[in-house]
């Protein structure tokens, strides 16, 4: 997790120089993105998690999609998510953080998981994971494309 969250900061801050960087994460990246964010704060513009588990959630053992079972093979996964679940977002952040959920279900990440808590979350009337990425990344593109450039006054 480490090393892949500083190869992250570090293209970020190489991005920097050239403009403003949004990063987006779909999927495991989600969590990724927002630690990054959180990392440095001050030169990601934004950042937007696509169908992303941003806290463990229940232990409910009837639901199979369980942190545990989902991060079995990736390590580095399971601690972005715990990590994002241990952070306390400053209020003042959560306007540049923007979470995309299926509307009718994602069969790999349970609704409750997948949202910040005041930033802006919406979400799109399909369901199943991949669709639901593919969907967001073209149909929805614009409400991405909104999002990222809104005004830091508005």
């Amino acid at each position: 997790y480490g090393q892949k969250l500083e190869m992250v900061t570090d293209m970020v801050q190489e991005l920097s120089s050239q403009g403003q960087v949004t990063i987006i994460g779909a999927s495991a990246g989600g969590s990724m993105a927002l630690n990054a964010f959180l990392e440095k704060p001050e030169i990601i513009h934004r950042v937007i998690s696509i169908c992303s588990r941003l806290r463990p959630g229940t232990l409910d053992k009837l639901d199979w999609r369980t942190l545990d079972r989902m991060a079995s093979s990736s390590k580095a996964f399971k601690e972005s998510v715990e990590r994002i679940a241990e952070q306390v977002i400053p209020d003042t952040l959560k306007d540049k953080i923007m979470t995309v959920t299926a509307r009718f279900g994602d069969e790999l990440v349970p609704k409750t998981t997948s949202f910040i808590e005041g930033a802006y979350n919406i979400t799109i009337p399909f369901g199943e994971h991949v669709v639901s990425i593919l969907l967001t990344l073209t149909l929805f593109r614009g409400r991405i494309i909104e999002f990222i450039q809104l005004n830091e006054s508005e």
